[in-house]
């Protein structure tokens, strides 16, 4: 029987392009893989990932909010790995570690794949993970702003003009996606231990950055009438927000369709305050274009140092003016090769292929799990999970079975086997075995001789509840 690895999915307008990557370069070695969202990991409390028992599970992250993971996962005796879905751009690395998980939580992982050296060594330096349990290796979804991906890419897109002004917003905190900004502080202070005042007063700081930087796209698509102007509002903002407020303008659109990096790529300028896209527009040679007299949330030194900064809006518009008339010259020191080894390792396309020798390297040393391999078996009218064959099933009935049977006390009362699936395919979340093989294709054609692998939505029944995944296989 062929091993499986399961990686948890975040935000597929983000990481999926990546991810999928590593689950080809991954099928190709042999490995079957399932790509589990990580909202129905969470409304299933981890049991989609008890249930479903692959060798390893690669988590996209490990913070106070899925910590609970780590217990579950090993005491099922399945392995898991972390990588993460924002490893690279931080606004320190003593803050990162200031939140971090204590030891017993982080010494349960089997591997930390890092995006780069300082996250590594700090890792190591405090003691939290054993240096072999470390890898560097790069994030995958670095690798689509180099060849053969990048340029796969970009054919892919082909829509809409090249040479574009983007503004890329990052104001999660007053415009949230997901739930109002007052419950997204709630979520800050109750389930990440961060100051309540201080996020308030961060909100008042995000709430006058977005009005400013609203400002400049208009200003910039009436300047420039013949060049397309395009705001992309971060992944975990609301999109609808932003258009209500533009104006209609024939060359300025609003959109968070396809991942950052094909809009990047077809970039002439990228306007941003302290945002982590800095680093990947530099990579390229797009300038990015930092106004200072916008406050930012939190300034990430990292990105900063990656921009272009102007002083005022004057200065931001002769600068413009520059770039539009193909006058400026991009800075040969950007990005500093410094913070490139550091936070983000290597930019050379070969991440993805790093991540996945790690893995198949855990794999020849661990031996296949089976120790639960039969099915959770949905007994419980009442939306209960009946766990058999084992007693830690039975304790993760006890443990979790209130919260997945809340709301449905008594034997009449119906279980919506859709309770979870529908409310997450509304949001952008949403990913299924069509978005995945649309990923696949642009990279089997970046990388023939990679294995294509059979794609299918699959799905389990936790509680009486349906949850889906992707599955890809040779």
């Amino acid at each position: 029987m062929k091993r499986s690895v399961g990686i948890v999915v975040d935000h597929p307008e983000r990481d999926l392009g990546g991810i999928v990557f590593l689950a080809t370069l991954l099928v190709d070695a042999g490995v079957n893989v399932r790509l589990y969202p990580w909202n129905l990991v969470s409304r299933s409390r981890g049991l989609l990932l008890v249930e479903q028992s692959d060798d390893l599970v690669i988590l996209n992250y490990l913070r106070p909010n899925n910590s609970y993971l780590g217990p579950i996962l090993e005491e099922a005796g399945i392995p898991f790995a972390v990588l993460e879905t924002e490893g690279g751009v931080l606004v320190s690395i003593e803050k990162y570690f200031e939140k971090a998980l204590p030891k017993e939580d982080w010494q349960r992982v089997s591997r930390y794949f890092s995006w780069g050296n300082e996250l590594a060594e700090g890792f190591v330096e405090r003691g939290l993970i054993d240096k072999d349990r470390v890898v560097v290796t790069g994030s995958p979804r670095m690798d689509f702003y180099v060849a053969p991906l990048a340029n796969s890419l970009v054919r892919q897109d082909g829509q809409g003009s090249d040479d574009i002004i983007l503004v890329n917003g990052n104001f999660t905190l007053s415009n949230p996606a997901f739930q109002t900004p007052e419950k997204e502080i709630d979520m800050l202070v109750n389930q990440l231990g961060y100051d309540r005042v201080e996020m308030e007063q961060m909100l008042e700081r995000c709430k006058k950055a977005k009005a400013e930087m609203i400002r400049l796209t208009i200003e910039l698509a009436k300047r420039y009438p013949a060049r397309e102007v395009v705001f992309r509002p971060h992944p975990f903002e609301n999109v609808e927000s932003y258009r209500e407020i533009f104006p209609d303008l024939p060359n300025l659109s609003v959109t968070r369709e396809g991942t950052v990096d094909r809009w990047i790529l077809r970039s002439k300028l990228l306007l941003h305050r302290s945002c982590s896209t800095a680093v990947e527009a530099a990579l390229v040679g797009v300038p990015a274009v930092s106004p200072q007299w916008v406050v930012p949330m939190g300034v990430q030194p990292t990105s900063e140092a990656c921009s272009i900064p102007v002083e005022d809006e004057e200065a931001l518009f002769a600068l413009a003016d520059q770039i539009d008339r193909d006058a400026y010259t991009f800075p040969g020191h950007l990005p500093p090769q410094e913070i490139i080894e550091d936070f983000f390792f290597r930019v050379d396309g070969e991440s993805g292929r790093r991540v996945a020798e790690g893995v198949l390297k855990f794999l020849e040393s661990s031996p296949r799990n089976e120790s639960m391999s039969t099915s959770i078996e949905d007994t419980d009218p009442g939306g209960g999970v009946s766990l058999q064959r084992n007693s830690f099933r039975v304790r993760c009935q006890r443990f979790f079975g209130r919260i997945l049977s809340r709301g449905h006390h008594n034997e009449e009362s119906h279980v919506d086997e859709n309770e979870w699936v529908e409310p997450w395919s509304k949001t952008a979340k949403y990913f299924d075995a069509d978005a995945v093989s649309k990923a696949q294709a642009m990279i089997g054609s970046a990388y023939k001789d990679l294995t294509v692998p059979e794609v299918s939505n699959e799905q389990a029944v936790i509680g009486g509840r349906v949850i889906p995944f992707v599955q890809l296989k040779s």
